[in-house]
This record gives structure tokens, sequence and C-alpha cells, in this order.
């Protein structure tokens, strides 16, 4: 706002009327300005431009007419134009304000030239009201802005298409609170079996929807209660759904699915977007393991043979119901997790202690080659031990040794056996040492008596 209260005046005297008449025939306000920075001459444009009435201007200071926050430098800059005069454009690269009488600023456009009479030197300046030029510019830069922008959104739009085109996973999205359109890649449309492009959305018009249905627990499941418009409606997301898709020639395929809510910026959803995994191979694969395992379990109870696996650290990780019967454990949870060692296997059958480091067992999974015993026992859970013969074989994944089976039987019939029959046969050869030498004393007996007779036989006359 002006600071001094605005005073009229008359122009100099060397402003004569052609003088005057240029001035008011210029397309431009002017203002002419001495040392002092006071207004001597305004044409009409001035005066309007500025907002003050006739003859308002002369006799102010030029500074009333610049913006508060940009005064203080002023008089130094005309003091600089004096110093040097000559025709130039006002703050050349710098974006230039004035006041008006109301207070408001606008942009403006100066060029300033001396003029030198017999009254001195002054400054006219020629100003130009700039706020069209400088909302055309802001225009075109916001407009400049805006085609980067879109530019750079086209640039990602393309990117996360060909990102999607490129994920092996059906990804959808749903372009509406209520899942009329719904499209995806083409992950999507293959798991949905209709054309690119094409809404495929369950919650389309009859006449629009996909050819196929879902079920939950053997139940088919209603449009609004999918992941995708539940997440659209609620704006909450839905993960982990599983889903049974059931096509129109009856085929099925097990899906998982995750939908999130798209959001605008007050929080309101406006559509959706979703993941479809299918588990078809995985749940097929699974239940393949579960039938061998069941398989393999059922192996493992029948066999009469004692059977228990261990990992790394010995650990058992199961049992068959021959291997319990054979330890005297009731439970299976009495095995399970602990270490086999140090349960079964701890003390040699002379009452020393067996270190694990020197365990044939352990040494299996340490090699990961078979080994074979019959020189050994194991020790029950009532604290007696008995002999056993085992069988232990390395347990791989993949290239990865794991762990080791070891398979034995109580041996200690066999043992016994063994015993008897090498008592027996300590026997039979001890009877056969005493016919032998009872045949050879007698043997020698013989030839002494055939001896002894011959001799007579020969000396009688």
């Amino acid at each position: 706002m002006a600071t001094s209260p605005p005073r009229r005046g008359r122009p100099p005297k060397w402003t004569d009327t052609s003088f005057c008449s240029l001035l008011e025939v210029a397309p431009d306000a002017v203002l002419v300005v001495d040392r002092a920075g006071k207004i001597v001459v305004a044409n009409e444009h001035a005066e309007r431009l500025f907002g003050y009435g006739n003859d308002e201007l002369i006799g102010r200071s030029v500074e009333s007419l610049i913006p508060p926050r940009l005064r203080a430098e002023h008089p130094q800059h005309r003091g600089n134009f004096f110093g040097d005069p000559r025709v130039r454009p006002m703050g050349a690269g710098l974006e230039l304000f004035a006041l008006r009488q109301d207070g408001t600023e606008f942009p403006v456009e100066i060029s300033l030239s001396p003029l030198t009479n017999e009254a001195g030197t002054f400054i006219v300046s020629a100003i130009r009201d700039a706020t069209e030029r400088v909302r055309t510019e802001e225009l075109k830069r916001s407009e400049a802005i805006l085609r980067e922008s879109e530019a750079r959104e086209r640039t990602r739009v393309t990117e996360l298409e060909a990102i999607l085109e490129a994920v092996p996973v059906p990804v959808r999205i749903a372009h509406d609170a209520a899942c009329l359109r719904m499209t995806g890649n083409r992950a999507a449309y293959e798991q949905a079996r209709v054309p690119v492009g094409r809404n495929f959305s369950s919650s389309a018009p009859p006449g629009e929807r996909p050819r196929y249905r879902l079920m939950e627990n053997g139940a088919w499941v209603a449009p609004e209660t999918l992941p995708m418009q539940q997440a659209a409606a609620t704006g909450k997301p839905v993960y982990g759904r599983e889903l049974t898709v059931v096509y129109e020639d009856g085929t099925k395929r097990e899906t998982v699915e995750n939908a999130v809510p798209l959001l605008d910026e007050a929080g309101k959803p406006w559509g959706a977007v979703g993941t479809t995994i299918d588990l078809t191979e995985q749940k097929q694969a699974e239940q393949a393991q579960r039938e061998s395992e069941d398989k393999l379990r059922l192996l493992l109870d029948s066999t009469a043979e004692a059977i228990y696996g261990i990992d790394l650290e010995h650990r058992c990780t199961f049992c068959n119901p021959a291997c319990l019967h054979a330890l005297g454990f009731e439970r299976i949870d009495e095995v399970l997790g602990k270490n086999m060692h140090d349960l079964i296997h701890h003390t040699r059958s002379d009452g020393t202690l067996f270190p694990a480091e020197e365990c044939r067992v352990h040494r299996v999974t340490r090699t990961g080659e078979g080994v074979h015993a019959e020189d050994e026992v194991f020790w029950r859970a009532n604290g007696t031990s008995f002999p056993a013969e085992y069988w232990s074989y390395p347990q791989r994944r993949g290239e990865e040794v794991v762990g080791a089976v070891v398979a034995f039987t109580d041996i200690t019939e066999r043992k016994l056996a063994e015993a008897a029959l090498a008592n027996v046969s300590r026997k039979l050869i001890e009877a056969q040492e005493q016919e032998r030498t009872r045949i050879g004393r007698a043997s020698r007996r013989h030839r002494s008596t055939s001896r002894n007779v011959g001799y007579r036989v020969t000396t009688t006359p």
C-alpha cells in the first residue's frame, strides 16, 4: 500500500503539448521519474494501471508503486541507472511486481530509457501489465508438466502392463466398486478361458459372465461374496480364500485367491485388485504324498522287523510298532524326538560306555554309507539289553544326507541257538576225539599182538 497520501500535481514546464500527446497515445503505462525517485510525468495508462485518478501520481515517490518487500533495494537500482543511463529492460531475467493503490500486486514488464534536457536527466519507464503473459506462461508450464506427468503415467502403465503380462500368476482388476467390469493379465484370461479383453466378472450382467462357477467347501458361492467383490465393497483386503473353479466342461481347478481394495484420495473403495493361484497340482501332489505316507505307514506297521529313523542329531523321527515292542516302550512319544543313541545304544555288552563317535549308526550320517552289525546290544526301556542285528542306511533329500534309517531284530534266540549248536559241536568233537583215541589204542594193541604171535609161529620146530 502507498505510504504517503496521494497528491495532485501538474507536469513540469519542459513537457510541451507534443510530448504529453505522445505519452497519451503510447500503448503502455509511462512514468517519468527524477533522480530523487519522484514521479514528474504519468500518462493516463499509468493512472488506470495503478488505480489512481487524474494527476494523482505526479509528485509521488516511485517506490510507492513497488511492493513493500522489494522497496529497500530499489533506490540503489535507480542510482545505478543514473550512473549508466541507457536504454534497457529493467531487471532482465527477473520477475518484477508492482503495487496498485488498492494494495494488490501484479507482475509487470518495464523498459527503461534516459531522458536528458535543460532540467536534467530523468528515467522514462514504460510499464506493461504482464498478468496475462504470466498466466499464459504458467498455463503453458502447467500444461507441459501435465503432459510430462501423463507421459510418465503412460510409461508406468505400459511398464505395469508388461510386468503383468510377464507374471505367470493370474492378476484381476475390478474397475468399479460393484465389480461389474473386470479385466486382467493374459494368465487371468487363460484361467478364465475367455478371450483377451473380454469382461470376465462374475458380477457382470448374465450375458457377459464367464462360463464357470465357483465353489467353496462343496457349495456354490454367490458372486457378491467373492474375494474381489468383498474387497471392493468393504475396502478391506481378503487373503487366502480357497475356491474350486468348475468349468462348463466339468473340469475343476483348486485355487486360492487374494484381493485388496483400490481406494480414492478420500479412502473410499472404487475397485479392487486380486490374484488367483492355481493349487491343483500342489493339492494333487499333497494327496499323492499323503497316500504314499499312508502306504509307508501301513508297511511299517505291518512288518515284524523293528524300524526307526533318525536325523543328523540322532533324534528319532519315526518308529513302527515292532520297534516300540522290541524296546519295551508303550507310547510313541516316549521315543519320538529322543536321542536314540542315548536311549538304546549307550552301553556295550560288557557294561562300558559306548561313545556316539564310535557308533556305526553315527558313521552312516557322516559318511553316507550303509552299515551292518550283529555284535552289539540294544537296551530296553526297563534297563535290560539284548543282542541285536541291525542294518542302517542313509536317508537323503536329493544329494544331501538328512538322517538314517535303522532296521534291527532281537537275535537273542539265534545267539542261544548258536551257543547250543556250538556246545553240541564241541561235545561231538570231543566224542570224536575220544573215539579216535580209543580206536588208536586198540589199533596199537592189535599190532603189538600180531607181532608177538608171528614170532612164535616162525620159531616152532
